[in-house]
């Protein structure tokens, strides 16, 4: 493979991913590892790997749509899990607070059910699509900022802050979606269902601490 710069930095941020690897294990260094590799790797093989997928151009589409809300739900779930057995076993909860259970299976299905209402809205041709899908990423966004906040700096009061704006935004989204296909924006009804059902477990935890 010929040395180029785009070549070097392709190999130098595969090496740093190695190296947040290599220090003290935390959320954030596994973070930097994973977007360190599939950041450099894409660097290093951009072109080839362009060659390979595009005649299974729709396919991956397809495939990036449903795989994209799901890489937030782990990061979410990465972020929240150290807190979950410390600091949220401790906390006062509402009396509608669902066994811990419960949320890993209904967030993964509502990660499903978004992943394929971005693919639907996709499918349409339409040119608002894009704008549509560009609000529906940065609101991928604003989900995992909510677990950040909640579990990670443990304040339920600029939680709360966040979970408004994540359930605007998914006002927003389905406001847009259904102009562009009826089905994806009934799809995102459950998902806007349970944020609201999350946002009143925010102000439980906000008010009884």
């Amino acid at each position: 493979m010929k040395f180029t710069p785009r070549w070097a930095l392709g190999v130098g941020l595969i090496i740093l991913g190695f190296l947040a690897l290599i220090t003290p294990f935390t959320p954030g260094s596994w973070l930097i590892f994973v977007g360190a590799e599939i950041l450099g790797i894409e660097i290093i093989f951009a072109q080839k790997i362009v060659a390979f997928f595009k005649p299974q151009r729709e396919q991956v589409i397809a495939a990036f749509c449903l795989v994209m809300p799901l890489i937030a739900g782990v990061i979410g779930g990465i972020l929240t899990a150290p807190a979950v057995v410390s600091w949220y076993a401790l906390v006062e909860k509402p009396m509608w607070t669902p066994p811990n259970y419960v949320f890993g299976p209904v967030w993964t299905l509502l990660y499903l059910l978004m992943g394929l209402s971005a693919y639907l809205v996709w499918q349409q041709k339409r040119p608002e699509r894009i704008f549509a899908l560009k609000v529906f990423f940065v609101h991928l966004v604003i989900n995992v900022l909510w677990s950040a906040v909640f579990f990670g700096l443990h304040s339920p009061s600029y939680a709360l802050v966040v979970i408004v704006v994540l359930w605007a935004m998914i006002v927003w989204l389905i406001t847009l979606f259904i102009n562009q296909s009826r089905t994806a924006a009934w799809i995102l009804v459950p998902y806007l269902l349970w944020v609201t059902y999350a946002a009143s477990l925010n102000i439980g935890v906000f008010f009884l601490n």
